[in-house]
């Protein structure tokens, strides 16, 4: 009988205040629960992020640590899309690290260690590759980014 993979407990993070606990946990594969200040935007939220609002119930908050753990469990189904030959060597390296994880926060360490100090721009033709495919590269600030297909959505 197959195993599922390990994941660690959901950490809880109030944000904006602890926000390089959210990159760590990020850095970390560990899911993570923002909790978002009065008066705070609520930010962009990546695969194995989910948020509440300071001050929500203790059973809401117990129903989205709960689901995080769930989340985390669920092998994922999302085919990565096929790279374009367009592009040059510094965005296929960055294209190649998005899409061996598809629907996944990559840190931004991880793409920057790749982009050869052009992260910006090779972030930039790897979108204008793959929007034909209906793919899109959305900023998790701070942390990351995620390549999602239109579809999930």
């Amino acid at each position: 009988m197959p195993t599922l993979p390990e994941v660690g407990v959901p950490t809880v993070v109030q944000w904006p205040r602890d926000d390089h606990l959210r990159a760590a946990a990020a850095e970390a594969g560990i899911p993570c629960l923002l909790v978002i200040g009065a008066g705070s935007p609520i930010p962009a939220v990546g695969r194995g992020e989910d948020w509440v609002r300071a001050g929500t119930d203790e059973r809401w908050i117990a129903a989205r640590l709960a689901a995080l753990c769930e989340a985390g469990r669920r092998p994922g189904a999302i085919v990565p899309p096929v790279l374009p030959r367009s592009l040059d060597d510094t965005a296929r390296e960055v294209a190649a690290l998005l899409a061996a994880a598809p629907g996944e926060l990559v840190p931004r360490s991880d793409l920057e260690a790749v982009a050869r100090g052009d992260l910006r721009g090779a972030l930039g033709r790897v979108r204008a590759a793959l929007r034909p495919l209906g793919w899109s590269v959305d900023p998790v600030p701070g942390v990351g980014y995620v390549l999602v297909h239109g579809a999930d959505r």
